[in-house]
């Protein structure tokens, strides 16, 4: 029987490895993730605050519209 258990401690060697590849396989990736969902973060974060600081309420422009008999005159106001 002593074969028996070799085989056996084998098998369940095997087994050990192949799940703590695994694991460590499945944390790298966890990182790797978690560090690149933070630089998009971080990223969306300062073109967010780069385009509130550098964007510029858009002009409005009143156009008035006179008409005389003789001639027509137009102003522009810039609000």
């Amino acid at each position: 029987m002593p074969w028996l258990m070799d085989s056996v401690d084998a098998q369940l060697t095997s087994a050990v490895i192949s799940r703590r590849m695994l694991d460590m396989i499945i944390c790298d990736v966890v990182r790797s993730r978690t560090e690149q969902y933070s630089q998009l973060e971080t990223a969306e974060m300062n073109r967010s605050l780069t385009a509130d600081q550098t964007e510029e309420p858009s002009p409005v422009v009143e156009i008035t519209t006179v008409e005389n008999e003789d001639d027509h005159q137009a102003s522009f106001t810039v609000l």
